[in-house]
């Protein structure tokens, strides 16, 4: 019985033990917390612990019942060196330990010490000793007496919570795991502590929870992290704590499992609303368009094909949000070429060939703001089909997009040919359809410009999320 390990945060006892001891010929290493004494256990088994009870991350009372399902160490003995022993009656018997020895006067807690190990050596104790010793040289302290009692309830709050807890330090390996924490992590606290946090996921998972977490350790407001396990849904949020002692990090998991779901039943039927209101406008389109084949005068005729445009480019919304993933966003490029394509379609002049280009980034707008961005396209377009063509034989639109900041797009819309004042200025003209794209821009919370030089040029911004409330 020569190897022994002393676990203690306090260095002035790890110096003294380890000189004490020393003396005696013991082989002795010394840890100033249970990760450090985890990592030394790998290479060096001790055939006594000394374990301090109040230390950083690992405290002794956690760390002991870890060593004994340690089958290298299970047989070990292990003494708990207590500061507390004055204050609260001793329970080092139920998580495994062997003896109890007060932190006394250093004088008298040697005594204890070498002749706790003298008795080891001669192998004359083996039952675990229930009584404190040395307890009779400490004295108690109030303060401290309300310090354990107000950790105990928190023990006892965290570990009937619903949500898990988990402790790391800074090189996120688990110092601590509540009762739901460990059942989340699916394992036992012997499995979990000292492991490393991102182990317990999947590699996509843990390469974010990685990037999370330096994002917290910066200070950075990091987005909260969604990860699955076991088809359930986590949603972990961290916080970075740094005392004079120790370094940690705040791990809370939420199981949205149940939240997800219900959210997922309201977009199918959200998605399922979409699909109706497309295939009511659609019947209304189809009424529109029948009226349009018995409509003789040209101007009512083309009041009804400016309507049934409009509704077109509605229900064009409502049918690529049902095809989506996600019911408030909607795919900006691939919606506005297959309503451009419609609209030249559906009015071009038989003598006029007109082409069209659409550059906008592949990104997502939300489908609150997709219908004012439709009609505004619709309206533009059908009025540059009917007077920016006349006498030629081909013509070009443009619509044209660059990302002002990552939630804005300034949108360029042209159509080369003629550009007469009175059908396409908003100063000069008295055209509906016009007036339409005003009050459709103010709901982008955006102005329009025209330019009458080379063709009909307007130039508009678009949110592309709303902001947050």
């Amino acid at each position: 019985m020569k190897k022994i390990l002393v676990i203690d945060n306090h260095v002035v006892t790890l110096k003294y033990l380890e000189m004490l001891l020393g003396k005696e010929g013991y082989d002795v290493r010394t840890a100033k917390d249970g990760i450090e004494a985890l990592d030394i256990i790998k290479n060096f088994k001790p055939d006594v612990f000394f374990v301090d009870l109040v230390m950083p991350y690992i405290r002794g009372e956690k760390l002991i019942p870890i060593l004994r399902n340690i089958d290298e160490v299970r047989d070990s003995k292990i003494v708990v060196l207590s500061g507390i022993a004055a204050e609260i009656e001793s329970d080092h018997l139920k998580f495994g330990a062997d003896a109890c020895i007060a932190k006394a006067p250093f004088n008298k807690m040697g005594t204890y010490i070498l002749d706790l190990l003298a008795l080891f050596k001669k192998g004359e104790t083996h039952a675990p000793i229930p009584d404190v010793i040395g307890v009779d040289d400490v004295y108690k302290r109030a303060v401290t007496t309300e310090l354990i009692a107000g950790r105990r309830h928190t023990d006892v709050i965290l570990n009937n919570i619903s949500d898990g807890i988990v402790e790391c330090n800074r090189s996120h390996r688990i110092v601590y795991a509540n009762t739901a924490a460990m059942k989340f992590l699916g394992g036992n606290a012997t499995e979990i502590i000292f492991s490393p946090f991102e182990s317990f996921w999947c590699k996509e998972n843990a390469a974010a929870i990685q990037t999370y977490l330096d994002e917290v350790l910066k200070q950075e407001a990091g987005i909260p992290v969604t990860v699955q396990k076991d088809a359930l849904s986590y949603e972990i949020h961290a916080q970075f704590l740094k005392t004079e002692n120790d370094e940690t990090f705040i791990i809370i998991l939420k199981d949205i499992t149940h939240f997800k779901q219900k959210l997922k039943e309201k977009e199918t039927v959200l998605k399922e609303v979409y699909h109706r209101v497309k295939n009511n406008l659609v019947l209304i389109s189809s009424i529109i368009n029948l009226q349009i084949g018995e409509c003789n005068d040209e101007e009512e005729r083309d009041v009804l094909h400016d309507l049934k445009n409009r509704i077109d480019s509605i229900a064009l919304i409502h049918s690529k949000i049902f095809k989506s993933e996600d019911p408030d966003l909607l795919p900006l490029k691939e919606y506005v070429e297959e309503l451009l394509s419609t609209l030249i379609y559906s009015e071009m002049d038989s003598t006029v060939s007109v082409a069209y280009t659409v550059s906008v980034p592949d990104v997502q707008l939300d489908a609150d703001y997709a219908v004012p961005l439709g009609l505004i396209i619709t309206e533009l377009t059908s009025n540059a089909l009917r007077y920016a063509f006349t006498g030629n034989a081909v013509g070009n639109i443009s619509v044209t997009g660059v990302l002002s900041d990552p939630n804005t797009l300034s949108i360029v819309f042209q159509s080369d040919g003629i550009a007469p004042p009175e059908y396409f200025s908003f100063l000069e003209s008295n055209l509906l359809c016009l007036r339409l794209v005003e009050a459709l821009v103010m709901q982008l919370h955006s102005s329009i410009a025209f330019n009458g030089e080379n063709g009909a040029v307007y130039s508009f911004s678009v949110p592309l999320r709303k902001a947050a409330e």
